[in-house]
């Protein structure tokens, strides 16, 4: 009897993959430009069932908030908003993500708070007596990030998409309440290499 219910139980974690993903396996290019309409197909329905009306994301600079600022554009034409957020960013990171706003004809917001990061980090650590964990300084970076998407998409009535890939999911490597505090990922499927090779069909400088 117990036999069963633990065949039962091991029922239950079964996965299938949808016929989508089933695709991204050994994809052709055909096939990862077919996923890229999904996805935005499934950005749209999800924002609809949620009750919203478009979505806002942090850009970067880099392939992966390129994709998905292209992706996002192309669901929500005029409702979708890249919001690149300087703070102590690498020297290119201005450069890097007017390119995205340009290419994929995103509404854009930039701001900086590289001070305020500084001053929250400061204050905590004169109150206590450890020495300062790098670490845990360089997480705060991606809560803060959060924080502000989070709040420019409660005043627009947005959804938040993040930009995390298969490859970040299953090593884990993302901030939780951080980078990995979203509503939605729309290139958890993707790995690393199919992202790039999808942002140069899609004509990416």
């Amino acid at each position: 009897m117990s036999s069963n219910n633990n065949d039962q139980d091991e029922k239950i974690t079964i996965k299938k993959l949808t016929k989508e993903e089933q695709k991204l396996i050994g994809c052709t290019d055909k096939e990862l430009l077919e996923y890229y309409d999904y996805t935005v197909k499934w950005l749209q329905t999800q924002v609809k069932n949620a009750g919203a009306s478009g979505v806002v994301l942090g850009i970067s600079g880099g392939v992966d908030s390129a994709l998905v600022s292209k992706i996002a554009a192309d669901a929500f034409p005029g409702r979708s908003i890249g919001v690149s957020i300087n703070l102590n960013s690498f020297p290119n990171f201005q450069k890097h993500s007017r390119e995205v706003i340009l290419f994929t004809g995103i509404k854009h917001i930039s701001l900086s708070i590289s001070d305020i990061y500084s001053s929250l980090w400061q204050k905590i650590d004169s109150v206590t007596t450890l020495k300062s964990n790098e670490l845990a300084k360089a997480n705060v970076k991606p809560r803060m990030r959060m924080t502000v998407l989070y709040y420019i998409a409660s005043k627009y009535k947005y959804l938040v998409v993040g930009t995390d890939n298969a490859d970040e999911l299953y090593l884990g490597y993302f901030t939780k309440y951080g980078d990995g505090g979203v509503d939605l990922l729309p290139i958890a499927k993707l790995n690393k290499a199919q992202v790039r090779r999808l942002t140069r069909l899609k004509g990416f400088p």
